[in-house]
């Protein structure tokens, strides 16, 4: 009897034994994962309202290059640093991107001549890509714009029946850019001084200028005086009328502090539309820039459509009276 009991008991601490070896084996797999999840979320982010209002992976934003604050010098290669990375983990956007940009190739040869190479896709915007290529004969670089609407609402109860089309018109764009931004900097100049400036035209269909985006960045160290800058816009206002009545003006204006001047000058200087069109995120970004003293000021003064008068729309809630009429 005494020798079964004593089996007994010993079969009780084997069996505690193991439920506690057990238990422990339990935790050890448990801590492993969350010790992984823990250096998987270390990962670091910026942010840069050019590009989005939401934390960016640090090591996509230094694709940007040179950055005061926020503000990097090159937004349009964080844009591809983007889609390349959402690429990686979306298999259906891969194969649709790969599959395009041969389409996107042909289409180019096919709609300018000559041939062409897809060095970049920006596909932030699901429904309008931005594609970086370069013309092989000349060399040149360029942004145009792929209508992807068919495959963005492939998933909608009615999506686009039209989609999957190269537009051509920043191609020809680019081209009478280059053309006009030695006169147009000059007539700019010579009322915002120590500035930097670019210009983008709208030609439609390659032949007339029908639309002229003018860029300026001026930098200071005390706040805007609006009075004084009204006096300034109307002077440009009426030289550029001087110079073509015919053309509808468009005039970005964005006041940095003085240390911002390095970073905007090379933005300015990028042959690119994207990097120097500075609220692509709109006037959300805008005001939060401002918020946060990386813009002082940002004005868009543009033409209404009968040429008459311009109107000033602005991004704070400071509203100027309307003037210069003809």
């Amino acid at each position: 009897m005494k020798r079964k009991v004593a089996l007994l008991l010993i079969c009780a601490v084997l069996c505690l034994f193991q439920i506690g070896c057990g238990k422990q084996s339990d935790q050890t797999d448990q801590t492993t994962p969350e010790s992984g999840a823990s250096e998987e979320t270390d990962e670091e982010y910026v942010y840069d309202y050019q590009v989005s209002m939401e934390p960016i992976p640090k090591e996509i934003a230094d694709l940007g290059g040179p950055c005061q604050g926020t503000i990097h010098a090159f937004p349009s290669k964080i844009r591809i640093g983007l889609t390349e990375k959402r690429m990686e983990e979306d298999p259906e956007l891969k194969a649709e991107v790969q599959k395009r940009i041969p389409e996107i190739e042909q289409e180019l040869a096919e709609k300018i001549g000559g041939k062409f190479r897809v060095d970049g896709v920006d596909a932030t915007d699901e429904m309008y890509w931005k594609i970086q290529c370069t013309e092989l004969d000349t060399g040149e670089q360029f942004y145009v714009t792929y209508d992807n609407s068919a495959y963005a609402t492939r998933r909608d109860e009615k999506p686009y029946l039209f989609g999957n089309q190269v537009l051509t018109s920043e191609y020809y764009g680019k081209k009478e850019s280059d053309k006009m931004r030695e006169t147009m900097v000059k007539l700019c100049s010579k009322v915002y001084e120590d500035g930097c400036y670019n210009v983008w035209c709208d030609t439609g269909t390659g032949v007339v200028v029908s639309d002229m985006r003018i860029y300026i960045a001026q930098f200071r160290e005390e706040e805007v005086d609006r009075k004084d800058e009204q006096k300034k816009i109307k002077t440009l206002w009426e030289a550029l009328h001087a110079y073509s009545d015919t053309t509808e003006y468009s005039i970005k204006i964005i006041y940095f502090p003085m240390e911002y001047k390095e970073v905007i000058a090379q933005k300015f200087a990028s042959d690119s539309f994207n990097d120097w069109d500075m609220v692509s995120q709109g006037n959300e970004a805008t005001r939060l820039l401002i918020e946060n003293n990386e813009i002082k000021d940002s004005f868009l003064y543009e033409s209404i459509l009968n040429g008459r008068e311009m109107e000033s729309y602005l991004y704070e809630d400071k509203v100027w009276s309307y003037w210069v009429k003809k």
